[in-house]
């Protein structure tokens, strides 16, 4: 039987036998051609063989340049000179200012040398824009858009200490040099008008001429492509010069006659968007560089209009500078001294001003300190940075806070301080992280509770001319001291409730902000508990003097004894803090107070003396006249001088 009978029958498969292989008839194939090859083929690789040759055809064709051509590619060479032009000069003079201690380039001196938005390009037809001739009211400007306020950058060290106003100067006239280096500039300075500014426009006013010549003797700048604009402000703005000049010896006169605004309010910001829109024009249609410098000693009393005054200059690229004072640590009110005049007779006072804090709200708390030499919280401390409003309008413009004073009384390394920077983020940003933070939502908090509520200090002395004087004395001092205790219990769940999130803190600023507040307080705590035992014990079986004359009971501070569990758990609770703080942040206000309440006996003890003035008072005499008999001489001096009515300055200036 041939194999296709077998196969057709079906044998093969029903039967069971196996059929070799060999023996089974296969259809005849057909090879396929090239094209049908490819047609079947994966893309991929069709795509794969296509770029091939297209490059293989491309690598062997050449084309044949003369040589005559490359000789007219190149047509200069690039010399020192111009290679010098892009160079940045990142070296400072050893000293800054006849006072300055500064010897190294701080962070913002470097970059001030970075390129700011000062020559950016204008996508409108600027020859199209109305401005108004008149100064704008405060709605004048558009409120920021949100991106403009949450921008984030890198703000420490924006605070330079300069060695005075000479120095201060010598840094502005550098930064003026730079700017004409790169196009025509003009300078706008904002002149604060009060009574404590005499002496420092004085002071620029000798230096006015002095800077524009050695500007001129630099040899690379021409000073007739700078001019000049001046203005004052204080409750109101006047505009001196309404046009820029080149010629500035007319003005030097002008400023050293500006008159004194005596109303004791600096509406700096407004008078910065004022002059800012009157001077615009130098900007755009001049298409000049244009800069502010402000010179003051206050931090403005307008700075709810800090954001609008920081759209309107970022939005032009024009920095603004400022020559001003350091803020007090912590504290919204400085000192200025104040050479006053009333008739023939002068008084040098210690006035009062808005010059802090540094930071956007107070993170130091009020606390007074206890006891003999516990005087250090009036002790003016400096922050080392100027007040937030202003450093932080010159962060965000480019420019730089020029430190030419600093009237408070300690002061530390600025080199050091740098560590510890404030927050110079837009408001919100800084309200956001605070609220983010147990810890530091309750610093703030608590330094706001001790500033509206002010603890008081105890009373120590206590008259004693026989038992009953002296429990009468000891009932009215225990008075106060509930409040006391009430406010320190307050101040101390407060800042207890930030614990969990003490750990998360990572900026030094706030690490040693909230420890000291804590230490403090519960060393406040301790003293306050040891202070109600010891004169609930007086009060129920007074102690007999050892001395016949004495007719007066003095509590002094004296090492802890004899302390409760409650007090010695506060002592080394306060001790571990305070300790962390000094460790920590050596060199800075914060150990320095951490240092003072460490200082401070935390125990009590009762001193017996004699009181003239007390006796000769129990005895008849008048208050007044009983004083005067055993009063130091300079002390009799001044009372008689009160007694004849002459009692110091009648009109206190407002500065």
């Amino acid at each position: 039987m041939s194999a296709a009978a077998i196969a057709a029958s079906g044998s093969n498969r029903w039967s069971g036998r196996k059929v070799p292989l060999e023996l089974v008839a296969l259809p005849p194939t057909e090879t396929p051609s090239l094209w049908e090859r490819i047609g079947t083929a994966p893309a991929w690789l069709v795509s794969l063989a296509v770029h091939v040759a297209v490059l293989m055809t491309l690598a062997g064709i050449t084309i044949i340049v003369p040589t005559d051509a490359l000789k007219t590619i190149i047509e200069s060479e690039i010399t020192t000179e111009d290679i010098d032009r892009f160079k940045v000069d990142n070296v400072l003079t050893p000293e800054v200012g006849n006072d300055s201690s500064v010897n190294v380039l701080s962070p913002s001196m470097a970059a001030s040398t970075q390129e700011q938005p000062i020559e950016q390009e204008f996508q409108q037809d600027v020859e199209m824009v109305h401005f108004d001739a008149s100064l704008p009211t405060a709605s004048a400007v558009d409120v920021p858009n949100e991106a403009v306020l949450t921008t984030e950058f890198d703000a420490e060290g924006m605070t330079e200490y300069t060695g005075g106003v000479e120095g201060a100067i010598d840094v502005l006239t550098r930064e003026i040099a730079a700017r004409l280096r790169e196009n025509e500039t003009t300078v706008v300075w904002m002149l604060d008008a009060s009574l404590s500014l005499e002496d420092r426009r004085n002071a620029l006013a000798e230096r006015f001429e002095a800077v524009y010549a050695q500007l001129g003797n630099t040899g690379d700048i021409d000073t007739d492509h700078l001019r000049t604009a001046v203005a004052t402000f204080g409750e109101g703005v006047n505009l001196i010069t309404p046009e820029p000049v080149v010629d500035v010896a007319p003005l030097v006169q002008t400023i050293r006659e500006i008159p004194a605004d005596e109303s004791g309010k600096e509406n700096v910001f407004t008078a910065l968007k004022a002059v800012g829109s009157e001077m615009l024009h130098e900007r755009t249609r001049a298409k000049r560089t244009l800069m502010f410098v402000i010179v003051t000693d206050e931090k403005g009393d307008d700075d709810g209009d800090l954001e609008n005054v920081i759209a309107q200059f970022k939005r032009y690229g024009v920095p603004v500078y400022v020559v001003g004072n350091a803020a007090p640590f912590g504290r919204a009110k400085g000192y200025v001294t104040y050479l006053w005049k009333e008739g023939e007779r002068q008084f040098r006072l210690p006035i009062p001003v808005d010059a802090g804090p540094e930071t956007v709200m107070p993170e130091r708390i009020r606390l007074g300190f206890w006891g003999p030499g516990g005087e250090v919280e009036n002790e003016r401390l400096s922050s080392g940075y100027g007040p937030y409003a202003l450093t932080r309008l010159c962060v965000e413009t480019g420019g730089m806070y020029l430190v030419a004073d600093d009237t408070n009384q300690r002061k530390f390394d600025p080199q050091l301080m740098r560590s510890y920077g404030p927050d110079y983020r837009p408001i919100k940003d800084y309200t956001r992280d605070v609220m983010a933070n147990g810890a530091k939502r309750a610093l703030i908090e608590a330094a706001q509770m001790s500033t509206a509520e002010e603890i008081p200090n105890p009373q120590l002395v206590f008259a004693a001319v026989d038992d009953t004087r002296l429990r009468r004395e000891i009932t009215e001092a225990q008075k106060p001291m509930a409040v006391v205790s009430y406010r320190l219990a307050a101040l101390q769940s407060k800042l207890e409730a930030g614990l969990p999130d003490r750990p998360k803190v990572e900026e030094p600023r706030w690490r040693a902000g909230f420890d000291l507040a804590l230490g403090r307080v519960y060393a406040q705590q301790a003293r306050a508990l040891g202070y109600n035992v010891v004169l609930a014990e007086m009060k129920s079986d007074p102690k007999p003097f050892e001395r016949e004359n004495s007719n007066e009971w003095v509590l002094r501070g004296a090492p802890e004894s004899d302390a409760g569990s409650e007090v010695r758990k506060l002592i080394r609770q306060s001790r571990e803090l305070l300790a962390r703080v000094i460790d920590e942040h050596p060199g800075t206000p914060w150990a320095r107070l951490a240092e003072k309440e460490l200082a401070t006996p935390l125990g009590w003890e009762w001193k017996e003396r004699n009181n003239e003035v007390l006796r000769a008072i129990e005895n008849g005499v008048p208050p007044a006249e009983a004083a005067k008999m055993f009063a130091p001489e300079e002390d009799q001096q001044r009372m008689r001088r009160g007694m004849q009515g002459d009692q110091g300055p009648q009109n206190v200036p407002k500065l």
